[in-house]
């Protein structure tokens, strides 16, 4: 049984997905490797995970409880998966839970 790197921030996450879902997996390990700084083996194990349609944790204690500010400022930098990755990490929702919050967000409405 393999060992996903523990800890992953979500933005690096979404960039590594973005890759998969082009067809870019070889690529997506590659940032895995680098910008999270595990090896070759937990990086390709990271890179199926998020294949897979799942997430890897992020660091405990990194966002505040209230995800408004946070998911407010991804989207503002353009980064609307690593807003919904986020949403899913933190609240624990699936993926069309976690994109009906940040929508929520996006058009006004409290979260």
């Amino acid at each position: 049984m393999f060992e996903i790197p523990l800890f992953t921030p979500v933005e690096i996450q979404a960039k590594a997905h973005d890759l998969i879902e082009a067809g870019r997996f070889d690529e997506a390990v590659k940032v895995l490797e680098e910008e999270a700084q595990v090896s070759g083996r937990e990086a390709l194990d990271a890179a199926r995970t998020l294949r897979r349609g799942e997430l890897l944790p992020d660091f405990p204690g990194r966002w505040p409880e209230d995800l408004t500010g946070p998911v407010t400022e991804f989207l503002a930098e353009g980064q609307r998966k690593a807003a919904v990755f986020l949403v899913r990490d933190r609240r624990r929702l699936g993926p069309a839970e976690a994109e009906a919050f940040v929508d929520a967000l996006a058009r006004g409405e409290a979260g």
